[in-house]
């Protein structure tokens, strides 16, 4: 006879097992780039909700899709850089509007072919490691059993991916009818050819980084390899071998 009842007991313990580690998660990467960097204060910490269905949903997304294959760290960088040129050129567009940077710098400092790079370098490699990898890192640290482990099954990835999706038009919404206008009235309209442009790169990023994977006789030597000595062991033995010599 089967139990069922065993069986749903025990996939129902686990979704909320894992249930935990998704919070945390999701609630870290906003409060890290944004609460911790100052940008988000005690007057608007309300922008935390919607930045969590952003930032804290796209370092899930990267985290469960990272672990599925069986990937690394680097692979986890590569695609939160892809997520923060969404963040920077598709959904918030702060390196192309000219209002929002201030004008104690000449208009030439930075630009070109209409983006801010001093300012999109800056901010993808921030939100990169400050919303995804820093985040996932800690959350995996708090849970260490469920490091290695899925924690979506394949409805919650929808879900999470329609809640990504939804929270980013909400937030380009938010931000370009009531934030970008706080820095002056502009009538500068973002070219789709930029747009366009980013999705190609966030696209090719993300393909190349998923398809590329090191082969199996590379990553069986890499496995083989002996960890190095301790570093007092080697300064120890050095000292020794001088001192004998001597």
């Amino acid at each position: 006879m089967i139990n069922l009842t065993g069986t749903r007991s025990t996939s129902l313990n686990r979704r909320w097992g894992n249930a935990a580690p998704i919070a945390v998660l999701i609630f870290l990467s906003p409060v890290i780039t944004e609460l911790l960097a100052g940008t988000v204060r005690l007057s608007n910490i309300w922008l935390l909700v919607p930045e969590m269905a952003v930032y804290g949903f796209a370092a899930l997304l990267i985290r469960e899709v990272v672990r599925r294959k069986c990937r690394g760290w680097g692979t986890i960088l590569l695609l939160g850089i892809a997520f923060a040129i969404a963040e920077e050129c598709v959904i918030l567009q702060t390196s192309l509007p000219p209002q929002f940077f201030p004008p104690a710098f000449d208009e030439s400092f930075g630009w070109a072919y209409g983006v801010q790079w001093i300012y999109l370098l800056a901010i993808v490699w921030n939100e990169s490691v400050y919303a995804v990898v820093l985040p996932i890192y800690l959350t995996e640290i708090i849970f260490p059993s469920k490091r290695e482990s899925s924690w979506l099954g394949r409805r919650g990835l929808v879900i999470s991916g329609i809640i990504l999706v939804l929270a980013s038009i909400g937030v380009w919404q938010l931000w370009s009818h009531g934030g970008l206008p706080k820095y002056g009235p502009s009538t500068y309209q973002v070219p789709p050819l930029y747009i366009v442009a980013a999705l190609l790169v966030i696209a090719a990023l993300v393909t190349g980084t998923l398809a590329f994977r090191l082969s199996s006789r590379h990553m069986s030597k890499k496995n083989s390899r002996r960890a190095p000595a301790p570093w007092w062991w080697v300064s120890w033995r050095s000292v020794l071998e001088w001192y004998g010599s001597s």
